[in-house]
């Protein structure tokens, strides 16, 4: 399922969150490989932490008890 919510991230998004979340580097080096502002990152990672949070929840709202 997180493979799933994670692969359904737009690609910017999903890119920098991999590299965030499961490669856990730092955000200079995420700015640095991806060609892109430190804000622009930070933005993004954001951004994608708070839609994978929101489609987790909403599938296990979803989850028979």
């Amino acid at each position: 399922m997180v493979d799933r919510v994670i692969a359904g991230l737009p690609g910017k998004y999903r890119e920098v969150f991999v590299l965030a979340a499961v490669q856990r580097l730092e955000y200079q080096q995420i700015a640095d490989i991806v060609g892109r502002s430190l804000a622009s990152v930070k933005t993004d990672i954001h951004r994608a932490r708070l839609e994978v949070r929101r489609r987790v929840k909403e599938y296990l709202g979803a989850a028979p008890r």
